[in-house]
């Protein structure tokens, strides 16, 4: 439930895209080269030659060991209305609240976040709708083709 903080030229924005780059001068960066921040708001600098990082379940990144910094998490607030920004980024209406309990949310290094979506119940559903739909336009059709052949018949008797 929790959203990583970018910085875009219009303000902060919220993503659950953690596709991390690192910029030759040690700043992770989205792939749009937009930077991450910490709860702080401030920019994630790595050092670049430092070696690899990792970054545990509650955002804490290190390198060699070291702690160098934490990937600021946040929670929306409950009613909160998101606007859409971007390609995968969200403005809440409401202020985004720092997440400090990690423990029911964390972050998955090397994962990708799943579809809430069965696309195969979804296909399944959109078939039958599409079914439904063309049945009541043929009855529609059929409706019309008898009010039509009677006012015909009924125009010739006369």
């Amino acid at each position: 439930d929790a959203f990583f903080a970018i910085q875009t030229p219009k303000g902060t924005v919220y993503t659950r895209d953690g596709r991390m780059q690192m910029k030759p001068t040690g700043e992770l960066v989205t792939v749009n080269g937009e930077p991450f921040l910490d709860v702080g708001g401030a920019p994630l600098m790595i050092d670049p030659s430092g070696g690899p990082i990792s970054i545990a379940h509650d955002g804490m990144i290190t390198q060699k060991n070291v702690q160098i910094g934490a990937v600021g998490l946040f929670k929306m607030p409950v009613g909160a209305d998101l606007q859409r920004a971007g390609t995968s980024g969200v403005v809440p209406n409401k202020a985004a609240q720092p997440l400090v309990d990690f423990e029911d949310t964390a972050v998955a290094q090397g994962y990708v976040e799943g579809s809430n979506v069965n696309p195969i119940l979804e296909m399944t559903r959109l078939i039958e709708v599409q079914r439904a739909f063309e049945q009541a336009a043929n009855m529609i059709q059929t409706s019309e083709n008898s009010l039509n052949s009677a006012v015909t018949q009924l125009g010739a008797t006369k």
